[in-house]
């Protein structure tokens, strides 16, 4: 669907992606010596909930680390094995979750296109934390 809506729209597209990875503010792109502004601000299920997991993550301590870890633990996973048996002596991270819907029904590329995503949309966060990355 959004390879779709990339070939279809491309200029949308763009929008939806700053929209989804910056914070939902107006944004500026700097380029070289102009400012352009961006006068679009999508408002779909996924910016509104980029905006949701940001609130979460700027105004609940340890939201930023649980999200991180986890999607990096669920990355590490999903790339290196996706058997729910290994999960308890090589992804000691995920043990409470060896049941959640996330790890046993979707696919390891949903897994790691959603993980992702998150990851970008935390990306103005993540680098400030060391201690995450």
């Amino acid at each position: 669907m959004e390879l779709e809506y990339i070939q279809d729209n491309p200029k949308d597209f763009v929008y939806l992606a700053i929209d989804t990875c910056d914070n939902q503010v107006h944004y500026t792109v700097r380029t070289y010596f102009l400012i352009f502004f961006l006068p679009q601000k999508s408002e779909t299920v996924k910016t509104q909930t980029a905006q949701f997991l940001e609130t979460l993550c700027d105004h609940i301590d340890g939201s930023l680390t649980f999200t991180a870890v986890f999607c990096f633990a669920a990355l590490e996973y999903s790339l290196l094995s996706n058997n729910t048996e290994e999960i308890p002596t090589k992804f000691g991270v995920l043990s409470d979750y060896t049941d959640c819907i996330f790890i046993t029904k979707t696919t390891p590329i949903t897994r790691v296109e959603t993980c992702l995503l998150i990851t970008a949309m935390l990306s103005y966060a993540l680098p400030l934390r060391n201690d995450l990355l």
